[in-house]
């Protein structure tokens, strides 16, 4: 399938450019809802160049398209999302690390990949988990009891049940079900956190504290977010004119940002995430941040989408 190269049409200052490309996967008290997680990686060779005298240096970009993860609950804010709409929000936050959209595609410094969507909501029954527990301690109850019968009853008749006519066998296999059905909700519920939580950049963070004899109150407050659904925008730059030139893919900076999806519609999550995440582009971060919005300066004005053409299709790359 061919790629199409969308621009946006000049303004002066003003100008963004859209570049598709299909077939390229290379994206204290505030309220839950306001409240943005960000993890914010980059390459030490490129943080170093983008300072000049000690005058950061200013970069052109295109955005193409990442992947879309629509979660699992039915969400018309989502789905009605448009990615210009989106990146037009976006743009206006990259300048405040002094990124500003290219005039040509030819004179891009960067390529900014976007992925969005949401999270899938891991579901953990603590019901079926409590009705479980109950059932293996009645159980045990009722396997002790079946001992002290069978034990009683041998010792009084002189009579030993042969293993086949004993009845502890049979609820010591309902014990093993029902433990095992145990462990299998754990393993379904840590796996999708699991997912989640390299998708949102938590995996460093949480596996460093589970090494730890006592979790924090950060390490929990990142795993129950791994467990709920959230929306997220990842921003995954790479060098541009190489991958024009020579065909390689050299990722610069990332930037993983999330909101809890709850209270909130998709555009305003887009609003909320992106102010905070202007503050973290093409910075590096050791820890997961918990920011909230602030005020937005600068504006980018934006005009109507057109086609320039197709190019050649470019060979599958990695998931986000």
């Amino acid at each position: 399938m061919p790629r199409t190269l969308s621009f946006l049409p000049f303004r002066p200052r003003t100008r963004l450019i859209v570049v598709s490309m299909l077939g390229l996967a290379v994206t204290t008290s505030a309220r839950a809802e306001k409240l943005v997680v960000i993890r914010s990686t980059a390459d030490d060779a490129y943080l170093k160049s983008r300072w000049v005298d000690g005058v950061r240096r200013k970069e052109t970009y295109v955005f193409t398209r990442g992947s879309f993860i629509p979660g699992e609950s039915y969400d018309r804010s989502l789905e009605r999302a448009s990615f210009e709409s989106m990146v037009r929000v976006l743009a206006a936050d990259l300048q405040k690390q002094d990124y500003l959209p290219a005039p040509s595609i030819a004179s891009a410094d960067l390529l900014l990949v976007v992925h969005w969507g949401a999270t899938a909501r891991v579901e953990q029954s603590y019901d079926l988990e409590a009705r479980s527990f109950d059932t293996v301690r009645e159980l045990g109850e009722a396997y002790a009891e079946q001992k002290q019968f069978e034990e009683t009853e041998a010792t009084q008749n002189n009579n030993f049940l042969p293993t086949a006519v004993s009845g502890l066998g049979a609820i010591e296999q309902q014990i093993d079900h029902e433990i095992s059905s145990l462990q299998q909700n754990q393993i379904a519920s840590d796996f999708g956190a699991e997912s989640t939580a390299r998708l949102l950049g938590f995996s460093q963070a949480l596996n460093r504290e589970q090494k730890t004899l006592i979790y924090s109150d950060h390490y929990r407050a990142l795993y129950e977010m791994t467990k709920e659904e959230r929306y997220f925008i990842l921003v995954m730059a790479y060098d541009f004119p190489l991958l024009r030139t020579k065909g390689r893919l050299k990722r610069h900076w990332v930037v993983r940002a999330s909101i809890r999806s709850a209270g909130v519609n998709f555009r305003q999550a887009v609003d909320r995430i992106s102010v905070v995440a202007g503050n973290y582009f093409g910075q590096r971060h050791d820890e997961v941040i918990f920011d909230r919005k602030t005020d937005r300066s600068g504006r980018v004005e934006i005009g109507e989408v057109t086609v320039l053409g197709t190019a050649a299709p470019a060979p599958p790359g990695k998931s986000p």
